[in-house]
């Protein structure tokens, strides 16, 4: 088994930093998955992180069989302490702790969900996803995908991309970015967690992006 572990000191900050986006496209996320219905296959989340698709999968197809395919460590700490909690869930997810290379997939996908994560898988696996993607999902099945805002690479300076107060502390993610080449770009991301002014704590991660359109 092959781990890729991308949030080992930054997990903290993974919803603080997605849950205002996931707010904004939750429903149409929920009723988009409930026209396949009556579709049969189980439910691919790749990239499950925490769980907001996984769990939106079931709250749209309450007996729906999701895999939720999470190669990070800490990301599936967070998944399993949020399936631990409810029953249904630890019925009907099924956690994989591996990539999109060693991943075995099931013979027929009702669904795929891809958000939040396209953009890390390179070129070579993401052509291979869609070839295998094309031969295992169910006729009127379907994938449902995110972009980010960027369609190509661009500088960006000092966008404050979340901030959430909780308890006395402030939580911050301050984004800056450069292009790579011309369709990767470069993220530089800082986390901060503040208390009355003063920084308790701050971290720059580091990743690449692949824009797409």
């Amino acid at each position: 088994m092959i781990e890729k572990e991308m949030y080992g000191n930054v997990g903290e900050f993974y919803d603080v930093l997605s849950e205002d986006q996931w707010n904004k496209r939750k429903k149409i996320i929920i009723e988009t998955l409930q026209t396949f219905y009556d579709v049969e296959g189980v439910i691919l989340d790749i990239g499950a992180g925490t769980g907001h698709g996984s769990f939106a999968a079931l709250e749209a197809i309450p007996n729906a069989d999701v895999i939720a395919l999470e190669p990070s460590p800490t990301m599936r700490t967070a998944l399993m302490s949020r399936i631990m909690r409810n029953p249904r869930a630890r019925e009907h997810i099924t956690v994989i702790p591996t990539t999109l290379e060693t991943f075995s997939f099931p013979d027929s996908l009702r669904a795929v969900l891809i958000l939040g994560s396209i953009g890390f898988i390179d070129e070579t696996t993401r052509k291979n996803l869609w070839n295998i993607i094309s031969q295992k999902l169910a006729k009127n099945g379907g994938i449902i995908f995110d972009v980010m805002w960027l369609d190509k690479p661009q500088t960006i300076k000092n966008l404050e991309a979340a901030t959430v107060k909780i308890g006395n502390n402030e939580y911050k993610v301050l984004m800056n970015g450069e292009p790579i080449d011309s369709t990767h770009q470069k993220w530089m991301a800082t986390y901060q967690i503040i208390n009355n002014g003063n920084i308790l704590h701050q971290i720059t991660k580091t990743s690449i992006w692949r824009t797409l359109s």
